[in-house]
């Protein structure tokens, strides 16, 4: 998702969190150009860990104390990620 939508339509992004070697960034930390130079530069594969529930009440938190009332989340499948278990 381009930063223009992003911003068009107020997304929050809750990042899973993506390692490479011993490096752990948040997903919306690293372009793609960043990602594969660092894979590039790597022993290993990269792999990646779903987000906090923490992360997730954050966000919701965030959103509501700025007026919200609803929220659509939308996430990967949990055939392949438990994202949607701390959501």
């Amino acid at each position: 998702m381009t930063n223009d939508i992003v911003q068009q339509f107020r997304i929050t992004i809750v990042p899973l969190l993506v390692t490479i070697g011993t490096e752990t960034f948040p997903e919306t930390e690293l372009s793609n150009e960043q990602y594969f130079e660092k894979l590039n530069h790597s022993n290993s594969l990269s792999t990646t860990s779903q987000p906090s529930v923490g992360a997730f009440l954050n966000a919701c938190e965030s959103l509501f104390s700025q007026g919200g009332e609803e929220i659509i989340s939308l996430h990967l499948s949990s055939a392949i990620s438990g994202t949607i278990r701390s959501a």
